[in-house]
């Protein structure tokens, strides 16, 4: 158990990020932490919340098999310091918010079994600005030289899920690698990419100070009927609100998408290094499913009151008048109605 006090200058909604990092690797199971906020547990996700633990192609295990064919590496854990904050796992929002009072508080946290190392704890509630804030009244110039560069998806540096691992793709040689005859790891496997939380990180480098417009090569042929979601953030930070959900239609063919579709977003850069971080998040369909959940609750509350009258099995020889019994229930079935159509 260890329990901080700290200060908060303005009450509101916070989002609290953990630094941390596994120096024992024999271990692969997630380390587990409880958070007790000024004496109680706030909500259900600080009784238990989960550290990722990250990962990364172990390079010396590149190797192919006496065809030439790819073969996947071995995923080795990482024990260098990574930034994580608590999800909300009911997948509504990315993470939780606690609201913290102006003045002092105190966080209590108790541990599981699993050793790590706790680095630092971080409550932030800053938000992305908008893409017109972000640019603040500056106007994306070209580069004095043409530039273009290619982030493989499969040589990510990092992952926090030992199964997003590389997969092959057939389909056309505009996929990279490609091979006629041999099998070559060209894809990130997307049937594994596919629950909130998960994530890859890459490193890129650009040659000089600039606005860049990022655009991604891919096929969303998992979710039929619905769109699935990105967040990109650069070097650790979103860089304006439209980059947090960037939205994925179902489709059988690969597509080029540029952030901000029809009209591309740049990324202000400086010259050398950076890292690039593509999140799986829920989007506007976590606020979908959190709507269709609270219908279904008052569903199941106008069925109990049916229930109260007819029992659980209704007479079938017998009218019941419902709707003078429970003056509510046409009202609300109309209004519910309403809700679904839109």
């Amino acid at each position: 158990t260890a329990r901080f006090t700290f200060t908060v200058e303005t009450a509101g909604l916070y989002a609290l990020r953990f630094t941390y990092c596994y120096p024992d690797t024999t271990h692969t199971v997630n380390a587990a932490v409880s958070m007790e906020l000024n004496g109680e547990y706030p909500f259900g996700e600080t009784g238990s919340t989960a550290l990722k633990r990250f990962w990364r192609d172990r390079k010396s295990d590149r190797l192919r098999d006496s065809r030439g064919n790819d073969l996947k590496a071995t995923q080795e854990q990482v024990t260098e310091s990574v930034s994580a904050e608590v999800p909300d796992v009911s997948g509504r929002m990315r993470s939780c918010l606690f609201y913290l009072s102006a003045g002092e508080n105190t966080l209590t946290l108790r541990f599981g079994e699993v050793p790590f190392l706790l680095e630092g704890l971080t409550f932030a509630n800053d938000s992305a600005p908008s893409y017109a804030e972000y640019l603040d009244g500056r106007e994306p110039q070209a580069l004095s030289e043409p530039y273009l560069t290619y982030i493989q998806a499969e040589d990510a540096l990092l992952k926090n899920d030992s199964v997003l691992t590389a997969a092959r793709d057939r389909t056309g040689p505009a996929t990279m690698p490609s091979d006629p005859v041999k099998l070559r790891l060209n894809v990130m496997d997307g049937s594994a990419f596919k629950t909130a939380g998960q994530k890859t990180v890459y490193r890129f480098s650009v040659p000089e100070n600039g606005f860049y417009v990022i655009g991604v090569r891919a096929k969303q042929a998992v979710s039929e009927g619905v769109r699935v979601f990105r967040r990109l953030t650069v070097d650790g930070e979103l860089p304006f609100a439209e980059a947090g959900e960037w939205g994925f239609s179902y489709g059988t063919d690969w597509k080029y998408t540029l952030l901000g579709g029809g009209t591309p977003r740049c990324v202000y850069l400086t010259a050398g290094d950076h890292t690039l971080e593509w999140e799986a998040v829920t989007g506007e369909n976590g606020r979908l499913v959190y709507r269709l959940q609270s219908l279904v609750y008052i569903l199941n509350r106008m069925y109990r009151r049916i229930v109260t009258i007819t029992g659980a099995t209704p007479d079938t020889l017998r009218d019941y008048s419902l709707d003078e019994d429970i003056p509510e229930l046409l009202p609300t079935f109309a209004e519910l109605a309403d809700e679904l159509h839109e």
